[in-house]
Order: structure tokens, then sequence, then C-alpha cells
């Protein structure tokens, strides 16, 4: 079942400056790792996907939120 986690904003917040300094594959291993630490978090899964969208791999995209 997917959920919101309340602590997401810690490792998201680093993440999307990484994002915003143009470093989407950084983003993405550390989304992937925070997922390994939470694999139910929607907020991991949804930044995970917009930073594969960001490096321009759609189909990854859609496999991580199906």
């Amino acid at each position: 079942m997917l959920r919101a986690n309340k602590d997401s904003k810690a490792p998201n917040s680093s993440t999307v400056q990484q994002l915003a300094a143009n470093k989407p594959a950084e983003a993405v291993a550390e989304y992937r790792r925070a997922l390994e630490l939470d694999p139910d978090s929607i907020d991991y899964m949804a930044n995970l996907a917009a930073a594969e969208i960001v490096r321009g791999r759609t189909e990854e995209a859609i496999e991580i939120l199906e």
C-alpha cells in the first residue's frame, strides 16, 4: 500500500537541489536509496519518476508510477 512519508522532506530537499543544479542522475540515485528504506513512499516514487523524466527516461518514469 502506498502512503505519504511524513519524513520524506529531508531527502527530498537535497535531491530537489540536485535536480535544480541539473544533476538528475544523482537525484535518481538518492531517490532509489530512499525507496530502499521506505518502499511505500509516494513522495519518493513521484520524485524519482520526475527525475527520470528530466533525464529523458519517460518509460522508466511510467514503470515507477505503475
